[in-house]
């Protein structure tokens, strides 16, 4: 396994594609990447739109209208977009365990496009996480039907000064 791994470092180093399935846009050729013209027009698209409009979801509501879909022939979600836009073989190189390399293959699209993509991303407001520390989850029965209580939450109180409110719901009523 070890020289496995050394022999893919390697392969990466050099600027060979060696992780998993090929990414959307190219397509395996002699073991290089090799630029598929029907999908690197898309992928150009996405990536203009996507600063354009600087949403994802405006991107897949434009995708969507246009009738372009994945190599599964289904349409793109919006979290395919999200790992779409920020992968860096579009712009001609390789990214293996944390570090990037230089490709031997053609960039679709130009290092600005690509940095101005990634200044468009860390600049969006993330959402923070509701920490999910609920006593008993998944023990607690409802009386009535039986079925298992979801830990659940509600947010009460002016802007700035809201308070959370935990409860346990029955998880048949959630789905009807």
């Amino acid at each position: 396994s070890e020289r496995i791994r050394d022999k893919m470092l390697e392969r990466a180093k050099i600027g060979y594609w060696n992780i998993g399935s090929t990414p959307f846009g190219y397509k395996r050729e002699d073991k290089k990447l090799v630029i598929n013209p029907d999908e690197a027009k898309i992928v150009r698209f996405m990536f203009e739109e996507y600063l354009a409009s600087g949403s994802l979801y405006e991107l897949y509501k434009q995708l969507k209208e246009k009738g372009w879909l994945n190599r599964k022939g289904l349409p793109f979600t919006v979290e395919e977009l999200s790992k779409l836009v920020k992968r860096v073989v579009y712009a001609g190189k390789i990214a293996y365990q944390g570090n990037i390399y230089p490709g031997i293959h053609q960039p679709i699209i130009s290092d600005d496009i690509f940095n101005a993509a990634q200044d468009v991303e860390r600049k969006k407001v993330k959402r923070k996480i509701v920490q999910n520390n609920h006593f008993f989850p998944g023990m607690v029965q409802c009386k009535e039907c039986g079925s298992i209580m979801t830990p659940s939450f509600a947010s009460k109180g002016k802007i700035g000064r809201k308070r959370r409110y935990f409860y346990y719901r029955c998880t048949s009523v959630s789905k009807r």
